[in-house]
C-alpha cells in the first residue's frame, strides 16, 4: 500500500467548505476513484483550523499513473480550493513497511 499525506492549515471561515470537499464522498475522492488504484482518504483533524489527508493507492505506480492521466483536472481542482487554506504542506509519499 501506498500512502500520500498532506496538512493543511484552513482559513477558520472556509472549514465546512473544506471537510467537504476533503471528505470521503466529496469531489477529490470522486476524481481519485476513476483510478482502478485508488483505495480510500481519510481526512483528520486536530484543534485550530489543522488538518491531515491520507490518500490510500495500492502503489506508488498506481498514483503515478493516475497523476499522469489525470493531471489537469487535478491541478484544476487543486486551483479551485487553494483558497480555502492558509497553508498546505505535503508531507510525504510513504509505502507500508510490513509489504
Amino acid at each position: 500500500m501506498h500512502a500520500i499525506i498532506w496538512e493543511y492549515a484552513i482559513k477558520p471561515e472556509r472549514r465546512g467548505e473544506f471537510e467537504r470537499a476533503y471528505a470521503a464522498d466529496g469531489p477529490w475522492v470522486e476524481l481519485f476513484s476513476q483510478s482502478p488504484g485508488f483505495i480510500r482518504t481519510m481526512l483528520l483533524t486536530a484543534p485550530h483550523g489543522r488538518y491531515v489527508t491520507i490518500d490510500f493507492w495500492t502503489d506508488a505506480d498506481s498514483f503515478d499513473a493516475f497523476m499522469r492521466d489525470f493531471a489537469a483536472e487535478y491541478n484544476a481542482m487543486d486551483a479551485a480550493f487553494a483558497g480555502m487554506t492558509l497553508e498546505e504542506t505535503k508531507i510525504g509519499r510513504f509505502n507500508d513497511a510490513s509489504e
